[in-house]
């Protein structure tokens, strides 16, 4: 009998949204799905979407298991016009305790139901049957509904006694709070003062430390590089010097010296020359030591003038024993 009263209901619903010949199709797929456990539903004929279009709505309960415990989830399943070319649409309708829950995998805002199944509609293959299975396995594996909290009673706070007594300050309390206030602040403000004073010396202190020691730190770096700058030409001057020694030792004869003199005037001319040079060296000797300080400058001008005296008298020799000799060879 329930069956019949069913089968009518779906037949009405049908004839009054109009199938047209897809009618037998629809009503096989919807009574196919009644026989089975998945759904409680009855039909009835609704207005669909924004556009207001009227469907045959199976409104009822899919059954899910969530943790052991079965439950039943409030649908509604509307089968357009177009059937089964257009697939249908599943909504979940939460009741007064209910409430949807936010950022389902499947479900969205509005209830909707959105899955691969539905995407891929097939007219030939696709049945309300494996529609309500697969939704009832998503539903399991996460609800889409979930009780609505109860909104705590707010309890009254009882009237006070009749019998409690206020009290006030009085103006001379008040004067006086402020006026403790007021001392509390400027004490407060002093000693604010000080302590960023000191802070600001601080400060400057350590500001000035770290500006010479990094000034330090680039002067060292300067006479490191310029010791190793001399390191570097003190090596090659003792290479050099090695150098010089090898060329020199097998061509030293320490028993013949190289210069000899058969006469008094060639004798006097190389004692003057070695004199000069050796004044040369005195004069160089005596500028370094006034650029090192050793001396000071009235001790360099006075020995510079005597060796620059002589020096100058040593050359007039050599010039008139030039001459000297000239005149011998041109006789």
């Amino acid at each position: 009998m329930q069956r019949q009263t069913r089968q009518h209901e779906v037949e009405v619903g049908i004839a009054n949204v109009g199938f047209g010949d897809q009618s037998r199709r629809v009503c096989d797929d919807v009574l196919i799905l009644l026989e089975t456990d998945l759904v409680e539903v009855r039909a009835l004929v609704k207005q669909f979407g924004a556009s207001g279009i009227l469907a045959l709505c199976l409104s009822g309960t899919l059954g899910i298991r969530y943790h052991g415990a079965v439950y039943n989830i409030p649908i509604e399943l509307y089968i357009v016009p177009g059937y089964p070319s257009v697939a249908p649409r599943l909504q979940v309708v939460p009741t007064e305790n209910m409430q949807l829950r936010a950022n389902h995998d499947n479900v969205d805002s509005n209830g909707i139901l959105h899955c691969e199944y539905l995407d891929n509609w097939h007219a030939r293959t696709s049945t309300l049957t494996e529609l309500c299975a697969i939704a009832s396995s998503f539903f399991s594996a996460s609800p889409p509904l979930f009780a609505r909290p109860s909104k705590p009673k707010i309890q009254e706070e009882p009237p006070p006694a009749y019998d409690t007594i206020h009290t006030h300050p009085s103006p001379e309390t008040n004067h006086t709070n402020e006026s403790s206030k007021e001392r509390l602040t400027t004490k407060l403000q002093q000693r604010l003062r000080s302590f960023f004073e000191k802070e600001r010396k601080a400060i400057d202190l350590e500001l000035t430390t770290q500006a010479y020691l990094e000034e330090y730190l680039e002067d060292t770096k300067i006479e490191e590089m310029d010791i190793a700058g001399l390191n570097q030409a003190t090596a090659r001057v003792q290479a050099k010097t090695a150098e010089l020694k090898a060329w020199l030792e097998p061509r030293i004869d320490s028993e013949k010296p190289k210069v000899t003199c058969t006469d008094v005037v060639s004798k006097q001319l190389l004692s003057a020359l070695a004199e000069s040079t050796a004044i040369e060296d005195l004069l160089y000797a005596l500028d370094e030591f006034l650029y090192q300080g050793i001396i000071d400058l009235d001790i360099f001008l006075r020995e510079v003038r005597r060796l620059s005296n002589a020096q100058f008298k040593l050359k007039a020799i050599m010039k008139l024993i030039h001459v000297l000799l000239d005149d011998i060879e041109a006789q």
